[in-house]
């Protein structure tokens, strides 16, 4: 195998990229540097993420619920009554059999440590307080139940927070003044800060927070103009629609540096096109694989055995490449064959037969993964022809409208994922 790699043969001394070039290039690529609508936001937030506080007083509500239950009350009857898991809260709090592993580890230690019938002391996890019952373990499996007490916001603390973003809603939401957002910040002690650029189409992250509905709220608002107050499970938010960048080609200077780089690789590529013609004629002309690798200052490689399925490494992205290996005749060497990375000539040099014995022990395994691949290709050439021919209403702003009118708790999570 000889391999030419445009960016490893032609130096870079050999390419010159005149500004005339460049902008030639630039013109006959526009679509390449298409980029989607652009929104830059600015924001203030206010937390509602549970302190101390909150958890000391979520830990007295457990140990209440602990001292029901020693004092003779029915697990599931409480369970049912007090827990925060939706899902197992429906079984009086029985999670059914599990093992190690399968839940958080501090829950899964917790349970693993209690004899059956034995009830935990309060176990502390990253969604709330657990209670657990052991009915039964084995090993590493186990077989309980548990009430969970979340930590949430209580007392003095939920009246800040709550009023905090009552304050964002009635004095800063919603508003067409895009001052108004710089004032609110300062009245109320809060930083006014630039947040990432918002692609259209796309979700915004703050830190580690993923802020729900400001997506598709930016891309209909107005320039200057404020959000409705958008809540995440850690803060309240307040935006500001500072510009937008429509879609677009992207201007010239803005990707110039892109646009010099693409139209020197395009050379490159020429250049080594030049070179693989000059290879070709010589191995045509019956030279040796070494002898034309010499001449071009290039290295001829002969690879161990591979298989169509788990190929040299070399030829992982170049599949062409490997269909020609198992399709050459011993000998026989190849033209050039491009893949995105480079161009190949090979020669098989020694083909060793599949087993057919061993193929025919598990004929069956391969028709099977042959029939889901065929049948997911299938499902995927599907939506591809409905998205085509479908027109598509976008309604996410009339969802997420909706969404902000429903109760908290009619859709309840399971936080343990049990």
């Amino acid at each position: 195998m000889i391999a030419l790699l445009p960016q490893a043969v032609v130096d870079d001394d050999e390419i010159e990229t005149t500004e005339e070039l460049i902008q030639t290039y630039y013109e006959e690529h526009r679509d390449d540097y298409l980029r989607p609508a652009t929104a830059y936001l600015s924001y203030v937030t206010t937390s509602r993420v549970p302190n101390a506080t909150d958890s000391s007083a979520a830990l007295q509500r457990t140990q209440m619920v602990l001292d029901e239950l020693r004092g003779g009350a029915d697990f599931a009857e409480v369970a049912t009554r007090e827990s925060a898991d939706s899902a197992s809260r429906m079984n009086g709090g029985d999670l059914g059999e599990a093992s190690r592993g399968q839940h958080v580890t501090i829950f899964a230690e917790a349970a693993l440590a209690l004899n059956p019938g034995e009830l935990s002391e309060p176990v502390l996890t990253t969604y709330g307080y657990h209670i657990i019952k052991l009915h039964s373990k084995s090993g590493d499996t186990y077989h309980a139940s548990h009430i969970l007490i979340p930590v949430e916001l209580d007392g003095d603390h939920l009246i800040e927070v709550e009023s905090r973003g009552d304050s964002l809603d009635l004095y800063g939401a919603e508003q067409a003044d895009p001052t108004v957002l710089d004032s609110l910040a300062v009245s109320m002690g809060l930083e006014l800060t630039a947040a990432n650029p918002l692609v259209e189409g796309g979700r915004l992250r703050v830190g580690l927070d993923l802020v729900p509905d400001v997506g598709v709220w930016a891309f209909e608002a107005l320039e200057g103009e404020t959000s409705h107050v958008i809540e995440s499970d850690a803060a309240f938010y307040l935006f500001r629609l500072d510009s937008i960048v429509p879609e677009g080609v992207t201007p010239f200077e803005e990707v110039r540096e892109r646009v010099t780089f693409e139209a020197a690789q395009e050379l490159k590529w020429a250049k080594a096109e030049e070179l693989a013609a000059a290879i070709h004629t010589d191995l045509n002309a019956g030279d040796t694989w070494d002898e034309v690798a010499d001449r071009h200052g290039l290295r001829s490689v002969e690879t161990p055995l591979f298989t169509r399925l788990v190929p040299n490494p070399a030829l992982y992205e170049a599949p062409a490449v490997v269909g020609a290996a198992f399709g050459l005749e011993i000998g026989q060497h190849s033209g050039p064959i491009h893949s995105e990375q480079a161009i190949f000539f090979i020669q098989p040099v020694t083909r060793q037969l599949a087993d057919s014995a061993a193929f025919a022990a598990e004929i069956d395994a391969y028709r099977e993964r042959a029939l889901n691949a065929a049948q997911q290709s299938r499902v995927q050439m599907a939506l591809a022809a409905i998205r085509q021919l479908g027109e598509v209403e976008d309604l996410r702003r009339e969802v997420a409208q909706a969404l902000r009118n429903v109760p908290q708790d009619l859709f309840p999570g399971n936080p343990l994922g049990f």
